[in-house]
């Protein structure tokens, strides 16, 4: 799948170690012995001895080339010494959502998904529309994000008068258009009896963090082993600070927590 100049080709499938970009490296002189110099003084042989430094997909990767961007000296002058040529390829994954994955809003609302179901034990709507993602309730008060209820009334109206809604930071829509909207759809009887008679059902979308529960795993085993363990985040830090475990500390920070050439 790679071209004449080495690089991968748009739309292949990729996994664990296969080469990106080709690339070779020459070794240098090696050092030779007196009979081996006087033959390579006499034929004008030189050694050519290289070493492979292709690019590769690190182990436990796979997915789809989707980009490839190119960039050389002659367009790029800040490019670092000694580097003439640099290769970006992007490699997406396309992955089924499971327990323990994170998804976020757009309001600062984010929670880990705790069960996944078939769509058929999912609640419905008087219509029969299935209800695909529900959400804790305490995410609201928790978060005071007032923009997520106004988003859920808009995205039911838009969805009930088959319109889209454009609503810039900042600069969205206010109550009083959405009220005007909900009462087009003829919802405004019902739109705030959710409160205390029924769920609350919004139009919206949701967005996935990267953050999936495979990758929060253990590359290895933890001390001492090339490939690291589990990484110690700044929340984690500050909490062991504030419990005085040095120790613990020290080896998060180190051979336990990261990959060494991170160090």
């Amino acid at each position: 799948d790679l071209d004449e100049t080495g690089i991968i080709r748009i739309g292949a499938e990729v996994g664990p170690g296969d080469i990106l970009v080709g690339k070779i490296t020459p070794k240098g002189e090696t050092e030779l012995t007196p009979e081996e110099k006087l033959l390579r003084a006499i034929f004008g042989e030189k050694a050519r001895e290289v070493k492979d430094s292709s690019l590769r997909l690190p182990h436990g990767e796979h997915g789809i080339v989707v980009d490839i961007k190119e960039f050389s000296r002659e367009e790029h002058r800040d490019m670092p010494a000694g580097v003439e040529r640099t290769v970006r390829i992007m490699v997406a994954q396309r992955r089924k959502v499971t327990e323990g994955d994170k998804m976020a809003g757009r309001h600062g609302n984010k929670g880990v998904i705790s069960q996944v179901v078939p769509i058929e034990d999912m609640p419905y709507l008087p219509d029969g529309t299935a209800v695909q993602l529900i959400l804790n309730p305490l995410g609201v008060p928790a978060r005071m994000n007032i923009g997520q209820i106004l988003e859920t009334h808009l995205g039911w109206a838009a969805d009930r008068l088959g319109f889209k809604a454009v609503s810039p930071v900042f600069d969205g829509a206010d109550e009083l258009e959405i009220q005007a909207e909900l009462a087009r759809a003829w919802l405004m009887d019902r739109a705030w009896d959710v409160f205390t008679e029924q769920a609350w059902v919004w139009a919206g979308e949701e967005e996935m963090d990267p953050e999936y529960v495979t990758d929060e795993e253990a590359l290895g085993y933890y001390l001492l082993h090339w490939l690291g363990g589990k990484g110690h985040d700044e929340e984690m830090l500050v909490r062991d600070r504030a419990y005085a475990r040095q120790v613990v500390l020290q080896e998060w920070l180190s051979e336990k927590g990261y990959d060494p050439d991170q160090l």
